[in-house]
């Protein structure tokens, strides 16, 4: 990908360029663990209520 970008590899501050950037994607990629959680509906159903502005 990088080659096709039209970057130089061969200079020794590019050598790991390429497994930096499998890194970099593979976390942008890569979801993490969540767990959903509910709440007790404290207001009117249909009524919406917006969190307080700090």
């Amino acid at each position: 990908m990088l080659a096709a970008l039209g970057l130089d590899l061969t200079g020794p501050d590019r050598s790991t360029t390429p497994g930096r950037m499998v890194r970099a994607l593979q976390e942008m990629t890569t979801p993490t663990s969540f767990t959903a959680t509910d709440f007790e509906v404290t207001a009117k159903p249909g009524q919406l209520v917006p969190p307080p502005v700090a």
